[in-house]
């Protein structure tokens, strides 16, 4: 069908006005439109029914439906039954950019004292980002893409494993963090995102002894590929690099937030080329059916390793399958980090609300090949990366802040400059760090059974 005959009803997000407005249109996203930042894929009409007749079935959960299965009986069973305590932390820090900042207004704590669960993400949603919260998140790119440089360099000198560089994905990335409840909330990430990573909690050093394989990683004890392995204070899993096989792992992460009554998030970063994959669309069938409280992210950059996107789907856009599993499907301009970071929040405040999943799709690019392992030149003019690269978000987000007067070529230099010495000391330290013992390869491999490595009985 002809793009002009399939036109439909859209919701285009308003960055000026924080509303949606119905329009109706053909067109693709104009991402230098101002005035549309995300768009909805799915005819919101019939999600507004779907979710009314879903919402008058929850309501029914003291009269068991007969036609219920076991499973859709268990699940309601375990949710009325669970004797957990309110979900929410004792003390929850709504500061956008970092629960952890000691400078954070005190005025902006929530304690458990709350009326409803949706609170919180309310004031999320609501909360419209400061020209000093744009700020805190520039140098927090700015600190991860020098970081990124720092490991592929490390890399090319023969001291770093396989590197998949996150450059070009990094508002997306820190956009999406921050529109969630940091040590909560769960993150199902995959191996291009090291903006996560560090926006979650985790160190230049740390994740620098990941790449060289050091003692004192946090995530797998240097034995996983680097990125990889799971971290629960942070909420953080990524347990495997094969392409998908982490999505329904974080749909299950989410049916047992259901279970238990939490109002936890489940979020599940993966590339255009998983959306193609089996795993992903099970997932997404089954936590669209049990309206599980999961966000779907796709870091779509238009390749799956070598695979442009026009021979991995007959669709030109992921967020349109959002229609055909009955959940919300949006497009984003992923280097626009206000836009990533809205469409997030609306889709967590929608999960949190028993609303069921989303799937939001962040258009982002890609400047590296797809890993350091790669020849991009192969498939890839330079042409087309230099064109890429005019949608840089550190880029875009500097001369933003440059044009409202927040940020001065001065006080640029001196964020490039405490990013480069941050990243130094990291480096040095992480070098300096001694390897595993050997002694210890089996832990948490096999149950201790007192014998050494190679002994057997």
């Amino acid at each position: 069908m002809a793009e002009e005959d399939s036109i439909r009803e859209n919701h285009l997000w308003n960055t000026k006005k924080r509303s949606r407005d119905a329009r109706t249109t053909s067109k693709k996203i104009d991402l230098s439109n101002p005035e549309g930042k995300w768009i909805g894929m799915a005819d919101d009409k019939d999600l507004q029914e779907i979710s009314q007749e879903e919402s008058a079935e929850d309501t029914s959960n003291s009269q068991p439906d007969l036609q219920d299965g076991a499973f859709e009986r268990a699940v309601r069973e375990a949710g009325a039954n669970s004797i957990a305590e309110e979900s929410l932390p004792e003390q929850f820090d709504s500061h956008v950019l970092n629960v952890d900042d000691p400078k954070a207004d005190p005025s902006q704590k929530i304690t458990k004292n709350i009326d409803t669960k949706n609170q919180v993400q309310d004031v999320i949603l609501n909360k419209s980002l400061s020209n000093e919260d744009l700020l805190h998140m520039y140098r927090r790119m700015v600190l991860c893409r020098t970081l990124d440089e720092r490991i592929w360099m490390l890399n090319r000198q023969g001291k770093a494993a396989i590197m998949a560089s996150s450059q070009g994905h990094e508002a997306s990335q820190i956009g999406s963090v921050a529109a969630l409840r940091k040590k909560y909330d769960l993150f199902y990430i995959y191996y291009r995102d090291l903006a996560v990573l560090l926006d979650l909690g985790l160190t230049p050093t740390q994740i620098i002894k990941g790449f060289l394989a050091k003692q004192g990683e946090p995530l797998s004890g240097a034995r996983q590929f680097p990125t990889h392995g799971a971290h629960p204070k942070y909420g953080i899993v990524n347990l495997s690099n094969v392409v998908a096989t982490h999505i329904p792992q974080a749909v299950g992460a989410a049916l047992a937030a259901k279970m238990n009554k939490e109002d936890r998030v489940v979020i599940v970063y993966f590339g255009d080329g998983a959306s193609s994959a089996g795993d992903t669309h099970e997932a997404m069938n089954f936590a669209s059916i049990h309206k599980l409280p999961v966000i779907f992210f796709c870091e779509n950059n238009k390749y799956a390793i070598s695979v442009p996107l026009r021979k991995q789907m007959a669709v030109e856009s992921v967020a349109s399958r959002a229609e055909g599993y009955g959940m919300p499907g949006f497009e984003v301009d992923g280097c626009d980090i206000v836009a990533v970071y809205e469409v997030t929040a609306e889709s967590a405040k929608r999960a949190r609300s028993g609303e069921g999943p989303t799937l939001i799709e962040a258009q982002v690019e890609r400047y590296l090949p797809h890993t350091s392992d790669d020849d991009d030149s192969i498939y890839r003019s330079a042409q087309e990366i230099e064109e890429a690269k005019k949608r840089d978000p550190l880029r875009l987000l500097r001369t933003s802040l440059q044009d409202i007067g927040q940020l001065s070529d001065n006080e640029d230099e001196i964020i490039q400059d405490e990013a480069r010495r941050l990243v130094n000391e990291a480096t040095e330290e992480a070098e300096a760090a001694p390897y595993p013992e050997t002694r210890d390869f089996y832990q948490h491999v096999v149950s201790d059974s007192g014998l050494e490595p190679g002994e057997y009985r």
